[in-house]
């Protein structure tokens, strides 16, 4: 048989804890005084701690003036010197023309372009036959007449003989008619007309040579052996050797700082991007019109020897360009400065001995296109900034880089 479960007997009342004794009224009010004791103390400790940690005080964030470096202005003599630029151009522009007709029957050896010639030389000669011809007839013709007048003269001597012998009172008409003198002026008059005659036939002889009227270079020919040539006839393109012009473009306002003609100039050719070794030349005057496109005035200075015949230097070739430096009138004292540290037109930025930016308007006495020559408005020995201010107003305070070491090394100190 199997076991039945264990039944369980309910707990009876008797068998229960007895309940705790309840508190007596001043047992409790002295609980409560104990609890409210030490949340005050909590309290007073929690408020105590904050109010006793340490504060910050905030400093007062003081403005620091800009840093700027600054030059002394110092006042000296200078040289003006006015850039221009311009073309290499001949001094001298010949079309050669024969001054008689005929071919051309002889060349020179050194007509060919780019020859150099001497003052005198023969270029070419013309057949000269015809003219040879010519010469012989008037000198014939001189011969002739002379004689003429020599038997005219010996008429003269028997006129003379008769008159006497005559007599008579004649008007002074008759008398030169008996006198024949008439026939005397007229073969008188036809003796210079024949003279005349041979010494144009001679000088046109002489013209068959065609000689080079100046020191020139070749720069084109124009004809050939054989060729008929006449008084229109281009022979050939000179150009002269002895001096070479560069017609050159300068700002009118530079014009008052140049002594035309007279002026010393730095001429430089320009050739692949580079100034190359400079010529001496001088301006010799200024052209009547301005450059059509620049609206500049134009000024001729003049190179002797430009291709370096006589000495040895680096020649200048025509139609190349070229820049120069004309030497202006001195300045007796100016302040150079690039041309950048001016400011809102001609005005510079001063340090003031106070320490602020004064904002200083001068006089430019010239400008090219890097420098300026300042001759007023500042004085020697005041500090120019060079730094540049992002919002310039005038009286803010600068200090310079010399005081900023300054004061470091007396803090250090």
């Amino acid at each position: 048989m199997s076991e039945s479960p264990q039944e369980t007997k309910p707990v009876q009342a008797s068998e229960l804890p007895p309940p705790p004794a309840p508190l007596s009224p001043l047992a409790l009010c002295f609980r409560l005084c104990v609890i409210a004791l030490v949340l005050g103390v909590a309290l007073w400790a929690t408020f105590w701690m904050l109010g006793s940690k340490p504060k910050s005080k905030p400093r007062p964030q003081a403005r620091t003036a800009p840093l700027v470096e600054v030059r002394q202005a110092a006042f000296t003599p200078r040289q003006i010197r006015v850039p221009a630029s311009g073309t290499v151009i001949p001094a001298r522009d010949l079309e050669l023309r024969p001054e008689v007709s005929g071919t051309v029957a002889e060349l020179s050896g050194a007509f060919v372009p780019g020859a150099e010639l001497r003052k005198g030389e023969v270029l070419l000669r013309i057949d000269d036959r015809e003219y040879r011809l010519a010469v012989a007839r008037s000198l014939a013709a001189l011969e002739q007449i002379r004689s003429e007048l020599l038997l005219e003269q010996g008429n003269q001597i028997v006129a003379r003989g008769e008159f006497e012998l005559l007599g008579e009172a004649v008007s002074e008409k008759e008398r030169d008619l008996m006198l024949r003198l008439p026939q005397l002026r007229s073969l008188e008059a036809r003796l210079k007309a024949a003279e005349a005659d041979l010494a144009q036939a001679e000088l046109d002889l002489e013209r068959t040579a065609v000689r080079v009227p100046f020191n020139a270079v070749v720069v084109e020919k124009r004809v050939e052996l054989g060729s008929r040539v006449n008084e229109s006839t281009a022979l050939a393109r000179l150009a002269g050797t002895d001096a070479f012009w560069a017609e050159v473009s300068v700002p009118l306002h530079l014009l008052d700082f140049i002594e035309i003609p007279g002026a010393p100039a730095r001429i430089r050719p320009y050739r692949n991007g580079t100034a190359h070794q400079g010529r001496e030349g001088r301006v010799i005057r200024r052209l009547p019109a301005l450059e059509e496109q620049g609206r500049m005035a134009r000024l001729l200075v003049e190179v002797r020897d430009p291709l370096s015949l006589a000495r040895k230097a680096e020649p200048l070739l025509l139609g190349s360009y070229v820049q120069l430096e004309i030497e202006g009138r001195p300045l007796a004292a100016a302040l150079e400065l690039p041309r950048n540290l001016l400011r809102e037109g001609d005005r510079l930025w001063v340090l003031s001995p106070g320490g602020t930016l004064d904002i200083r308007e001068v006089e430019v006495a010239f400008r090219d296109r890097e420098h300026v020559l300042i001759t007023g408005g500042i004085e020697a020995g005041e500090r120019l900034i060079l730094t540049e201010l992002p919002a310039p107003v005038q009286g803010m305070p600068l200090r310079s880089e010399d005081e900023a070491v300054a004061a470091a090394g007396k803090e250090k100190s």
